[in-house]
């Protein structure tokens, strides 16, 4: 979802105010978006020249989610010791 952020609610981002629970969620979609994104442009180019694909390593639930859907071998690190 495409989003309008002022500077007002970006502040928000960084500083706890009344509602920067909310904009930190609107905010961490785009950026997830990105990281998925750039880890399938990796894999491509991996494969491209005969390597092995990357891990995608992440401990956000729904990120995790999105990039098992794209096939990718997932670790959380929060299962890690």
């Amino acid at each position: 979802m495409p989003a309008y952020v002022d500077t007002s609610a970006l502040v928000k981002r960084y500083v706890a105010e009344v509602d920067s629970a909310w904009v930190r969620r609107l905010l961490a979609h785009p950026a997830q978006a990105v990281y998925l994104a750039c880890a399938l442009t990796i894999r491509r180019i991996t494969q491209e020249q005969g390597l092995p694909p990357p891990s995608f390593v992440v401990a956000d639930t729904a990120l995790r989610a999105a990039a098992t859907a794209e096939g990718f071998v997932v670790e959380n690190p929060l299962q890690h010791p």
